[in-house]
């Protein structure tokens, strides 16, 4: 009994140290440098039925990045492009594989930031010698890579939702970003880049929205406005108060010294006057000098 108990007891033993080595293994391939997914298995359903769009994608971005060898000579910049679309493009023949798409995304929108500034920068220090035909054509190039990086984003999303990130091995990335917006989650799920009347559905719809925000921007403007001139008519009023206030302290300061200034400077009749002594006339004056006798002229 006690051989057996034994032998039950390391293969126990065994099967929780093969668990725990396929469980560790597991995690080690979960991730790659960090929190690139590694594609373990097949890509998931949604992923598969979205790669029309990734093609799309990789289409505008080959003829965007044609262009940026044929009319702007651009070589080093069409280079790295040209070395993102293959990426992608591999990223789409093998399945849409996760690791690939998740690499070709953070190139693009590396790619994208790095090109966006390169356009900014010469708008704003040679506005005036640029040609204003080419500046659509050079904002295809930063507009296409930041729509392969939000595409990208959105599979990222979707891991994590219904493909290997889903089943808890992502841990606490995984809870992270499920609460991240996903920008294209709405226009990828309503827009099929194939057909023309979703297309302009979408856009529709998205103009719909915008003027929605632009009314609710209006709205919230008109808001501030009315609250501003509210604010400008209280700040007055204070004001007119204040004006007042010391409009009236002024005047009483100004009554105040007027009559502090007549009764220093008020007249001799008014002051008391002085009682004449006994042994002095009250009609002689102030001075007791004795009276000159006046001579008769001689005749």
């Amino acid at each position: 009994a006690s051989s057996v108990w034994r032998e039950a007891a390391s293969g126990t033993v065994l099967t929780e140290r093969g668990t725990m080595k396929r469980q560790r293994a597991a995690d080690e391939d979960t991730s790659f440098l960090g929190f690139i997914p590694v594609q373990v298995g097949p890509a998931s359903p949604y992923a598969r039925n979205v790669r029309h769009w990734m093609r799309t994608i990789l289409i505008i971005q080959a003829v965007v990045c044609g262009c940026r060898f044929v009319f702007f000579k651009d070589f080093s910049g069409g280079f790295w492009m040209a070395l993102l679309c293959c990426t992608g493009l591999y990223a789409w023949s093998q399945d849409m594989n996760i690791t690939w798409i998740c690499c070709w995304g953070l190139g693009c929108a590396f790619n994208g930031l790095f090109d966006a500034l390169a356009l900014i920068l010469p708008l704003l220090l040679n506005l005036i010698t640029l040609s204003w035909i080419m500046i659509p054509i050079r904002a295809m190039v930063p507009l296409s890579e930041l729509l392969g990086a939000a595409f990208a984003w959105h599979l990222y999303h979707d891991y994590f939702k219904t493909g290997g990130g889903a089943t808890g091995a992502g841990g606490a990335l995984e809870s992270y970003i499920e609460d991240l917006p996903d920008p294209m989650g709405k226009i990828i799920d309503e827009v099929d880049p194939t057909d023309y009347g979703s297309v302009a559905a979408g856009l529709k719809a998205r103009g719909m929205d915008l003027d929605k925000g632009r009314e609710a921007l209006d709205q919230g403007r008109d808001a501030l406005q009315q609250r501003a001139k509210q604010g400008a008519a209280a700040f007055q009023e204070f004001g007119h108060q204040q004006g007042e206030r010391l409009h009236q302290q002024q005047e009483r300061l100004q009554e105040q010294l007027h009559s502090q200034w007549d009764q220093q400077s008020a007249p001799q009749s008014q002051q008391p006057q002085r009682q004449p002594r006994p042994d002095q006339s009250p009609f002689s004056t102030h001075s007791q000098q004795p009276r000159m006798r006046q001579q008769a002229p001689c005749c």
